[in-house]
């Protein structure tokens, strides 16, 4: 039988979110029934960052540049030479103009995978939507509130779409009071020190510098606590310059991207994310697989509570609310695994790469 040829169409290959959540399902998918391909937006002379993870999976990677023009003629020139069963796109926006290629060269099955929910749906958007209605054959989403973002709230058949979720290797990150205590020491942490940590790209959306706010908060309250930061991106020096500004540049420590997060979460005592807006945060599942607690904004979708564990606070409070809940759900907390929890809801990627086989699979035939 003809292995199915799939392309997954990514905005980057950075390690933000969507490329997270793709990796995880690439790595799961049976590679005797399809033949993977991935094409991603490269304007960096050196190398993506998780370039060679989806090498190491068998993944053969196109990467597009930066001028719009020149993407879109070696996006078609692509298609045209691999003749593609399968075209998933993932984003807003590209999507719309990937997926309208794919229709025009007669690619049987066009998907379009929503990862973000703002608060208000834009007139572009909408725009996005409209259109994915009617070029997309399958609709995806990470959760309600990004596809109802995207494709609209399903008043008709033409906005029906299907939820896919940011499944992760729920064993990994289970937790482990042994692999706790191990991971601090790694970090030359001690066991009296409260370790507050947040995983996310160093972007506005990610709103770190409130994030250094609560923190310099949460040290007026209880000095012997560390805020670690995972990530990198383009507002790394103004955050950077915060910290030194704020007199925490001994209690907050830039780990980088890192491709051990399941060991930190262990080390963390408590999350924070005070995002702006999120999809269906991969961080957040991570975080929750770890049994932390998870501290994040009231502009982040209640879906994202997998655990009972997360706590939604509006924005326009002030840090020092932020600290005082914070601490006070820190105190009550206590941790636990919440592996059945996950997999009962349907997190763990085994079953969710199934899902998306039969997916792929289903509307081929």
């Amino acid at each position: 039988m003809e292995k199915i040829k799939v392309l997954q169409v990514l905005p980057e290959l950075e390690g933000g979110g969507i490329e997270r959540v793709v990796y995880n399902y690439l790595s799961y998918m049976d590679k005797s029934v399809f033949d993977l391909d991935i094409v991603a937006i490269s304007n960096r002379e050196k190398e993506p960052y998780m370039y060679q993870d989806f090498k190491k999976l068998g993944v053969s990677i196109f990467l597009l540049p930066n001028n719009i023009f020149m993407r879109l003629f070696i996006f078609t020139s692509l298609l045209c030479r691999k003749r593609y069963d399968v075209v998933h796109a993932h984003g807003v926006f590209s999507p719309v103009y990937y997926l309208f290629i794919a229709k025009l060269l007669f690619v049987r099955v066009r998907i379009s995978h929503a990862h973000v929910a703002l608060v208000t749906r834009i007139l572009k958007v909408r725009l996005a939507g409209f259109l994915l209605n009617r070029i997309a054959t399958v609709k995806l989403s990470c959760g309600l509130a990004a596809g109802e973002y995207l494709y609209g709230k399903k008043q008709s058949s033409k906005e029906t779409f299907i939820v896919l979720n940011n499944a992760i290797n729920i064993s990994k990150y289970n937790f482990n009071e042994n692999l706790r205590d191990k991971a601090r020491l790694n970090l030359g942490v001690e066991n009296s020190e409260l370790l507050l940590g947040c995983v996310a790209r160093f972007t506005k959306q990610k709103n770190h510098l409130f994030l250094i706010d609560v923190f310099f908060s949460i040290k007026q309250y209880n000095a012997n606590s560390k805020l670690f930061l995972i990530g990198e991106g383009e507002m790394y020096e103004q955050i950077k310059n915060k910290v030194i500004s704020k007199g925490l540049s001994d209690s907050i420590v830039f780990l980088g991207l890192r491709n051990d997060i399941a060991e930190l979460l262990q080390a963390f005592d408590v999350f924070l994310l005070p995002s702006l807006y999120e999809g269906f945060s991969v961080a957040m599942i991570e975080a929750q697989a770890a049994g932390l607690p998870v501290i994040t904004s009231e502009n982040v979708s209640v879906e994202t509570d997998l655990t009972k564990n997360v706590i939604f606070l509006p924005l326009n409070n002030n840090p020092r609310y932020w600290a005082r809940r914070t601490l006070e759900f820190i105190k009550s907390f206590n941790r636990c695994s919440q592996k059945e929890c996950l997999v009962e809801k349907g997190y763990d990627i085994l079953s969710q790469v199934k899902f998306l086989s039969n997916i792929y699979t289903s509307h081929i035939i």
